[in-house]
């Protein structure tokens, strides 16, 4: 990554000032994809993707005893360029769906043929006694050991003539290029009625206009279809996003030296999503928070409530007829909740620390057009009900010790709160050890995990919706590290 920024700034008079600052960041950088979401090499890809985002942003900034204002302009242009090598692994596709119907007709199941996903996948349904698991892994074992390089066709005399297929690795490049130019005026006004009391408001008003361009090329060779995987086209959009003006009110109260209070309501929004198939709404947030700060020699406590209230909510849902995953927009969803930390410092080498927060995050119950939506009212991904933090930071001559456990409370991770996406509650105990060698070098020592917990960090259906494995990310066991640092 390169980036490149310029400043200059102005002082008009004791009260007043004007800047100016130009920018450009190039990066440049290679991913690796397993695109069939399992262990299973069917399909994989490298992605390259170079981006340039240039622009400037003109400032004002007045400042006295009662007034502090700021107005700004930012211009931004933004260029990328996607290459995708699709790399196709045929004969594992060809073993899997022999061996995905010989099971299906084994335990009277629907083969992916059959029903658009695999006889095992983890959106079918079976009995209490159904030795799914065992199934499964006897199923995977068999596949990943057995890779086809020949088809079975049946002959009219009963025989069987293995057809032979071309093994050599199928490769089929996609390019996508988008290019965005976005421009936003903003003013923040805070006016000081008393020492104690003051008042802000901003505005804020964005436009972007947009265009992506995909393109999918020849493929190196035909698949035992004849045909490409996808059709060689090349597909364009563009669509121009007008914003619409957000307000941000807010007040703080400065009630004694130690204790103050605010109040904010704020809207934001996210722009629409363009791809080369359509245009997704732009998602609105609304935000209400009230809070308070309290601070003196030894404590320091913070504490909020707050409300969210989105507008076309984009939420991943599956398909349960063809077992694919398609996306639908929420009318509303809703995350409400409240949050304290604080820390105490009961010596001057010790004090302890600790935080609780509790939030009720929801999906609403229609979509924008007002179809039939299966997860209305489902707990966010990734939203646990509530977490808590408890520690301790002990200062010894040259060294620091922290010692700290957090605990999160039941996390589904998937919209759809099926239980292959469920996550128990859990908790973490962490030690850190920093060092100062000299005034320039410290080293540091972490525990993480000390009671060697076993969690999962993310999990779903990203193999199992249709091959019928699924994936499942597990959190690190207990780990031990030693860093070093420098400073010159």
């Amino acid at each position: 990554m390169l980036t490149q920024q310029y400043f200059l700034n102005y002082s008009i008079n004791k009260n007043s000032s004007a800047s100016l600052s130009f920018f450009d960041t190039q990066s440049n950088t290679f991913s690796f994809i397993d695109t069939d979401g399992s262990y299973l090499n069917i399909m994989e890809a490298g992605k390259t993707n170079n981006a340039d985002l240039s622009g400037f942003e003109a400032q004002y900034q007045f400042s006295n005893d009662k007034l502090d204002l700021m107005v700004g302009y930012t211009k931004t242009d933004k260029e990328t360029y996607d290459y995708l090598g699709i790399e196709f692994a045929e004969p594992y596709l060809l073993a899997f769906l022999t061996f995905d119907g010989q099971f299906a007709a084994a335990n009277g199941l629907l083969s992916i043929l059959q029903s658009g996903r695999g006889a095992f996948s983890s959106s079918n349904v079976y009995g209490d006694n159904f030795p799914i698991q065992q199934l499964r892994s006897l199923f995977a074992s068999t596949l990943q050991n057995n890779p086809f390089n020949t088809i079975p066709v049946p002959l009219p005399d009963g025989s069987i003539y293995n057809l032979p297929v071309d093994v050599s690795p199928y490769i089929q490049p996609k390019v996508q290029t988008e290019s965005q130019d976005s421009s936003s005026f903003y003013v923040d006004a805070t006016y000081h009625l008393t020492d104690d009391l003051s008042f802000t408001v901003g505005y804020r008003d964005s436009s972007n206009d947009t265009a992506v361009v995909f393109d999918a090329k020849e493929c190196n060779r035909p698949l035992v279809t004849g045909t490409c995987q996808d059709a060689v086209l090349q597909q364009k959009n563009s669509h121009k996003d007008e914003g619409e003006p957000l307000l941000k009110l807010s007040s703080v109260y400065n009630y004694s030296d130690s204790l103050s209070f605010y109040i904010t309501s704020s809207e934001g929004r996210i722009s629409p999503y363009v791809s080369y198939t359509g245009v997704t709404p732009a998602e609105t947030i609304e935000s209400q928070d009230l809070g308070f700060n309290y601070v003196d020699s030894k404590l320091f406590l913070s504490g909020a409530i707050f409300s969210y209230d989105f507008s076309n909510y984009t939420v991943a849902q599956l398909n349960y007829n063809t077992g694919f995953t398609s996306y639908s927009v929420m009318e509303t969803a809703t995350i409400d909740g409240y949050e304290f930390y604080g820390n105490y410092v009961i010596f001057d080498s010790v004090k302890i620390f600790g935080s609780y927060g509790y939030q009720n995050a929801k999906l609403g119950q229609n979509t924008i057009d007002d179809k039939d939506f299966d997860y209305a009212g489902n707990t966010w991904r990734l939203a646990p009900e509530s977490n808590y933090s408890i520690g301790i930071s002990l200062d010894r001559g040259m060294a620091n010790y922290i010692l700290a456990y957090t605990y999160q409370d039941d996390v589904y991770f998937e919209e759809s709160n099926d239980l292959d996406t469920y996550q128990e509650g859990y908790g973490l105990l962490n030690l850190n050890v920093n060092v100062a060698i000299s005034e320039n070098v410290s080293t540091s020592i972490y525990f993480k995990n000390i009671m060697d917990e076993e969690f999962l960090i993310d999990g779903g259906n990203v193999g199992g919706d249709v091959l019928g494995l699924p994936t499942y990310v597990a959190g690190p066991p207990l780990m031990l590290g030693v860093s070093l640092s420098a400073r010159f």
